[in-house]
């Protein structure tokens, strides 16, 4: 017997058009289980990251995930592209973060219209959209680009938490 109902209102853009962009999902509690989607990415090809931490989000962050998903949708590339909402990637500066892999892309200040042009040249024509990226892989690790900002190094941040304790 069905115990429960919640639903959250949710955008899923793998939905046809015509059934609306925004769909609530419905998470149905039986005896205390949750039953939760689980993709195929058997045809995945690429994996965006979208930064939904604080300082993302104050930039537009929800704005810019539903951007990319939409024009992932509108281009039909859903089969393809999977993406992710994830906390903080650590480039504050750098708000609203968006990161492609396999190919270790990070990008920097994305906004809705970059967003939609990011999907078209990057995800769609594996063309990257040089003029806002932070960091691409090279040979020997991750290459700083555009002049930005590099950041605390990890290992002295590292140290002066072992300082304080």
């Amino acid at each position: 017997m069905w115990h429960k109902a919640i639903v959250h209102l949710h955008t899923n853009p793998y939905l046809p058009e015509d059934r609306g962009f925004f769909v609530g999902i419905i998470f149905i509690l039986k005896m205390g289980g949750a039953r939760m989607t689980t993709w195929n990415l058997q045809d995945m090809q690429k994996h965006v990251l979208i930064c939904n931490g604080s300082s993302c989000m104050r930039k537009g962050g929800e704005e810019v995930t539903q951007a990319i998903r939409k024009e992932i949708t509108t281009r039909e590339l859903d089969r393809y592209i999977h993406t992710s909402r994830t906390r903080c990637n650590g480039r504050c500066k750098d708000a609203c973060v968006v990161i492609v892999y396999p190919d270790a892309v990070w990008y920097e200040g994305i906004d809705v219209d970059s967003a939609k042009e990011l999907v078209h040249s990057h995800l769609e024509n594996n063309q990257i959209l040089k003029s806002k990226v932070i960091y691409e892989r090279t040979q020997t690790g991750m290459s700083l680009k555009n002049n930005r900002v590099k950041g605390i190094e990890k290992e002295k941040q590292e140290a002066k938490k072992e300082e304080v304790l």
